[in-house]
């Protein structure tokens, strides 16, 4: 039997205290508990739109893997501590089954960490500064490859790294990965506090770009994923279409990264 508990609680408050309890009394007790913690922070539309620098967290996401007539990642230049590093293949064609995708939703992060555009977010992004990003296009697997109006976000600067005033994890109560390999690749499973990065004045109104660090694990079907980052024209894309939300401010630093 599995039980499945869903809790909202904010820092601070008795819900969190006795969330924290619970984490801390299953450590000692070893029991099988397992948190699966999301940190939402939450902006007013003033802030979000007065920010330089965006942090790409889409809110849909579906269980679906990335198929195609070969390997859809080049592993040889992975990590082989942490997995990290994996390469996507750009002479692929890239198929995915359409009907797994939430509806009405225009950004969707797949199982793998892969992020996947609709068509009408995609069209207004073509008259952007992608900055060297390139939305792929992508076939129906159902379908003998036929076209879907969706594209992957495939990012491939690397422009910015984690500050270390950026808190990851797997819950908020154990910072740091306990699986961590000495190679500091990966800052941790996921972010547990706002995003603080380091990077030049020159990337903060560019197009897409990744951090340095990895988050998350190399698991079956998962991988490590650089998260994404954006600029104020890309933002400015989002907002048209009414999906600025999943675009967080971060918060630019000048100093040593989470990995130096």
């Amino acid at each position: 039997m599995k039980l499945f508990c869903r809790i909202v609680a904010q820092p601070g408050s008795r819900e969190w205290a006795a969330l924290e309890r619970s984490f801390w009394r299953s450590r000692e007790m070893d029991e099988i508990l397992i948190f699966n913690v999301e940190v939402d922070w939450r902006y007013t539309e003033a802030e979000r739109s007065a920010a330089d620098l965006y942090w790409l967290r889409p809110r849909h996401f579906s269980e679906s893997v990335l198929e195609d007539s070969g390997d859809v990642y080049d592993e040889s230049g992975a990590c082989v501590l942490c997995g990290a590093g994996a390469q996507m293949a750009a002479e692929l064609d890239l198929a995915l089954d359409p009907r797994s995708l939430p509806r009405k939703a225009l950004v969707v992060s797949l199982l793998g960490g892969e992020i996947v555009i609709a068509s009408p977010l995609a069209d207004g992004l073509r008259g952007c500064d992608l900055g060297g990003a390139e939305l792929r296009p992508l076939t129906d697997l159902s379908k003998a490859r036929v076209s879907i109006p969706w594209h992957i976000l495939d990012v491939a600067r690397v422009a910015s790294g984690l500050s270390r005033n950026t808190q990851a994890g797997q819950t908020p109560f154990e910072l740091g990965w306990p699986d961590a390999t000495p190679c500091g690749h990966i800052a941790g499973y996921r972010v547990m506090s706002q995003m603080h990065v380091i990077c030049d004045e020159q990337h903060l109104f560019g197009g897409f770009s990744a951090t340095r660090e990895f988050l998350g694990v190399r698991r079956g079907a998962l991988r490590p994923v650089r998260p994404i980052l954006c600029g104020r024209e890309v933002y400015s894309a989002f907002a048209e279409l009414g999906v600025a939300h999943i675009l967080d401010p971060v918060v630019p630093e000048r100093g040593p990264s989470a990995s130096g």
